[in-house]
């Protein structure tokens, strides 16, 4: 059932990516499960002390970047470079601290949490040209296996 995976599993990208809908390795990918606000969202089981636990909700573009590029601090946010919440494109993502995404919000103009790919037509453009540039080799192997 979309949004929810179990952390026990030990999630693939493959896994995740049957949730998404890629177009292309520059366009952003949208998360097809659950919706708060905008974002996706997937509820996961985090295993207690006990052999307990307890369903977690958790933002899908926080869970690709974990995924797809790394670990993610507590402390920081895994921030949208094209503005459009429901994007899980790793390369569309980077961390920085709440006082970081909202600079980012305010410089580029937006602070838009209903905003989609077909508003933001220019934002697409430039990070297409960025991408291309400084992080195909990062994703060029794991890009080829899924587009």
């Amino acid at each position: 059932m979309y949004g929810e995976l179990d952390v026990e599993q030990n999630l693939t990208p493959k896994q995740f990516l049957a949730h998404v809908d890629v177009r292309s390795k520059y366009d952003c990918w949208l998360w097809k499960g659950l919706i708060y606000k905008g974002y996706g969202m997937l509820r996961v089981f985090v295993p207690g002390v006990l052999g307990d636990g307890l369903m977690q909700g958790i933002y899908a573009h926080r869970l690709s970047y974990q995924l797809f590029v790394g670990f993610v601090p507590l402390d920081l946010y895994v921030c949208h470079a094209c503005d459009v919440p429901g994007c899980v494109n790793p390369t569309h993502l980077f961390l920085g601290t709440a006082q970081d995404n909202a600079t980012d919000r305010r410089i580029k103009g937006r602070n838009n949490r209903n905003a989609t790919p077909e508003a933001f037509a220019d934002t697409q453009e430039r990070i297409q040209r960025a991408v291309a540039i400084s992080l195909y080799n990062t994703f060029h192997d794991l890009l080829v296996d899924v587009t």
